[in-house]
């Protein structure tokens, strides 16, 4: 298998708890595994404890540990999409509606977003392709959302990762801006992102959000402001 974007540099750091799940997917020892790509018992070592090897020794073991129900990519080699959603997450909760350019180089061509919702009151719901799309997404998603701690995301998220799949599971803090005026009274919601990986980037983002319990809580709060007020003169 070869690089879809080989690295600009001479070496690259092994993501070492990949290395060790393919092989023993494959149920080979590390003295197999090195036997069958060529390598000696200390390089396929070094790799599993996630130190740095050559591009082309990643292309190598790849080729070793590819079936054709399980293709391995030296970018599945390389790249932790435990670590890469983190970023993505952090940097949504530090740079908010420029998230996508802090991130951008971990987000594949083909990305497909997905989000529920009725898009009268959620314009975000629906589905969002490419980058742009992504994007875009985050664009219509500030313009009638209002975060009140935009580092609470981070500081509660916790990831669960299987293969190329990664689960994000978040609280967010944040209120419709048609209820602006009662934000208090939105409590911290739980949301959970997915994150489906190829060759190292995301190609799918799936933002589970319980769409009929958010929209319940505007039309209380509307209603309950509704109330507060009186009716218009």
């Amino acid at each position: 298998m070869t690089w879809q974007q080989r690295p600009a540099g001479r070496s690259v750091q092994c993501n070492g708890e990949a290395l060790r799940r393919h092989r023993a997917r494959r149920g080979w020892t590390q003295p197999e595994l090195a036997s069958l790509a060529g390598f000696t018992t200390r390089l396929v070592a070094k790799a599993e404890a996630s130190g740095t090897v050559s591009p082309d020794t990643l292309e190598v073991l790849a080729d070793a540990l590819s079936t054709a129900q399980h293709p391995v990519f030296p970018e599945d080699l390389a790249y932790c999409p435990k670590a890469v959603v983190r970023h993505i997450i952090e940097s949504f909760a530090q740079y908010e509606r420029q998230c996508v350019a802090h991130c951008q180089q971990f987000l594949a061509d083909n990305l497909r977003v997905v989000a529920p919702g009725d898009p009268e009151l959620f314009p975000f719901a629906g589905i969002h392709d490419t980058i742009d799309g992504f994007d875009e997404f985050w664009g219509k998603y500030f313009a009638v959302m209002e975060r009140h701690d935009k580092l609470h995301i981070a500081k509660t998220m916790r990831l669960v990762a299987e293969d190329n799949l990664v689960v994000a599971l978040v609280e967010e803090h944040a209120s419709h801006k048609s209820t602006q005026e009662a934000a208090w009274r939105c409590p911290k919601t739980p949301l959970t992102f997915v994150f489906t990986f190829q060759r190292g980037k995301v190609v799918s983002f799936e933002d589970h959000f319980d769409a009929v319990a958010a929209a319940a809580t505007v039309a209380a709060i509307r209603s309950h402001h509704d109330s507060a007020n009186g009716p218009e003169a």
